[in-house]
């Protein structure tokens, strides 16, 4: 039986990794809620003003995007942002486990 003095008990809120991903979920989702109020008051804005509303979706499946969208200028926004998109996410995979090893790694 060990004594109180070799028990060790896991606190996942002292792992770096679990804040960071808990940081990151609240950010993701803080990001979502002001994204969805400035889209509402955007779409009433425009209402008032009688301009025309445009919009898009992307789906990315792998590094491959597809792009739904109202218009051409749209269209090419969209491209350009999920083209930015895949190369970090492709970046963030390959440097990703280079620096968790780095930071595993004593010394």
């Amino acid at each position: 039986m060990a004594s109180p003095e070799q028990v060790e008990v896991f606190n996942p809120w002292g792992s770096t990794l679990v804040t960071l991903g808990f940081l990151l979920i609240f950010l993701g989702v803080a990001l979502v809620m002001i994204g969805f109020l400035l889209n509402i008051w955007s779409f009433g804005q425009q209402r008032v003003e009688g301009g025309r509303t445009e919009g898009g979706a992307v789906i990315i499946i792998g590094p491959f995007p597809i792009i739904l969208a109202s218009s051409e200028r749209v269209a090419k926004t969209l491209l350009l942002l999920s083209i930015v998109l895949v190369i970090l996410l492709i970046v963030l995979f390959f440097a990703l486990p280079m620096l968790l090893r780095r930071v595993a790694t004593p010394g």
